[in-house]
């Protein structure tokens, strides 16, 4: 799925890449900030209480990896500038969307997980080609991200009737690849890729565990001049 997502980045920037090189990247020089919205899938698996034991499965337990999709939107500000045809630009960007997942079973315990990605943000370096008024380009940087995830059941080895919640901030990297070409004289538009890795995190739900996320990304969007 991941590599399904990348795929339209790949060809525009592949395209762009082909287009002769600008005299100059001068257009790209400043600071800007936008919008977008995008797609967003991956995957979390966890280990803890809410993970199945193997020392004594039941028919009840809920699988340790989930998959979770859904919708993103945010905004991104940031600064380029130019040396020859090379353009270097530094980013922030946050985002949110509804991403997630709920699982349950009726095992002869009703067992109950959920999962809530809520927001996404990450601070990124990008080198591009400066390519007439288009730009390919990729990024790398850090990327953080904070989820929900709410369980109720046997999650814990005993029949839990009340909700158990808790909150985690995820910690990582982005790679990524797009390109953006200048529409009139104050704005750009962008397509980008992106693939995220989260290290483990602490989960505060339970006897406790960890959640590991991973997730890939498409996004559109729109920059403007300041």
């Amino acid at each position: 799925m991941f590599r399904s997502l990348a795929l339209p980045v790949f060809a525009l920037a592949a395209l762009c890449a082909s287009s002769a090189f600008a005299q100059d990247g001068s257009a790209w020089d400043g600071f800007y900030a936008g919008v977008y919205g995008g797609y967003w899938a991956g995957n979390e698996t966890i280990t803890g209480s809410l993970a199945p034991d193997p020392g004594f499965p039941s028919s009840g337990d809920l699988p340790a990896e989930a998959d979770l999709a859904g919708y993103t939107a945010g905004g991104q500000a940031g600064y380029n500038w130019t040396a020859g045809g090379v353009v270097i630009g530094a980013e922030l960007d946050i985002g949110f969307g509804n991403a997630g997942y709920v699982l349950d079973s009726t095992g002869g315990l009703t067992n109950h997980r959920e999962m809530q990605l809520n927001m996404t943000g990450a601070a990124t370096v990008k080198v591009g080609i400066a390519a007439g008024s288009l730009m390919p380009y990729v990024l790398g940087g850090l990327a953080v991200a904070r989820t929900t995830t709410t369980a109720w059941g046997d999650v814990i080895g005993v029949l839990e009737e009340r909700p158990l919640s808790a909150t985690a901030t995820h910690y990582g990297y982005v790679l990524g690849l797009g390109a953006a070409a200048r529409v009139g004289d104050a704005a750009s538009i962008f397509i980008e890729g992106r693939y995220e890795q989260y290290a483990p995190t602490e989960l505060d739900i339970g006897d406790g565990g960890t959640s590991t996320l991973t997730g890939a990304s498409i996004r559109a969007g729109i920059n403007f001049d300041l």
